[in-house]
């Protein structure tokens, strides 16, 4: 009984590692999905506003941070979009870089 202890031990503690190996790309992936979502919603929503035509809007989002850059044409319009970025479904967090022509 003794003998099959060690070889037993071994086995289940490479079948753990070997099942943790297995999931880290699956929620990889599917954190990369979820950012590549949240990416087109904001980008949705700030191309569905009105105000914000002839807006030059980059949208990246990391892990639900989303970062906003590139350049508007009134101030309020920087505003405007942090809080249509903000309130899409799934953004932790708005990094707003835009800046006013």
């Amino acid at each position: 009984m003794k003998s099959l202890y060690r070889p037993i031990c071994f086995a289940l503690t490479i079948a753990g590692a070997l099942a943790a190996c297995a999931t880290a790309p699956t929620a990889q992936r599917s954190e990369y999905s979820d950012d590549a979502a949240i990416t087109a919603m904001v980008e949705a929503a700030l191309h569905a506003d009105s105000s914000l035509e002839g807006s030059r809007i980059n949208v990246e989002t990391l892990r639900g941070k989303v970062q906003l850059s590139g350049f508007v044409e009134e101030r309020e319009d920087v505003l405007k979009a942090a809080e249509l970025a903000s309130a899409v479904s799934g953004v932790r967090t708005v990094m707003n870089d835009l800046q006013v022509k």
